[in-house]
């Protein structure tokens, strides 16, 4: 099994201008058996989900404004 890395959490805290709440799912993978997928979730609690995708390199910080 292939072992997947991980950025620690404490490289993300107080980031200037991101104000969001870390959240996480565990998705399984074949390669490395469980992998912890990062996600928002803002906005209006009763609007209907957009989920917004994007790969590497970018990250949600890249993504705020």
């Amino acid at each position: 099994m292939t072992e997947a890395l991980r950025t620690p959490d404490e490289r993300f805290a107080d980031l200037l201008d991101c104000p969001f709440e870390s959240h996480y799912a565990e998705v399984p993978d074949q390669t490395a058996g469980t992998l912890r997928v990062h996600y928002l979730d803002g906005g209006d609690p009763t609007a209907t989900p957009a989920p917004l995708l994007r790969g590497a390199p970018s990250w949600n910080y890249l993504c705020r404004h």
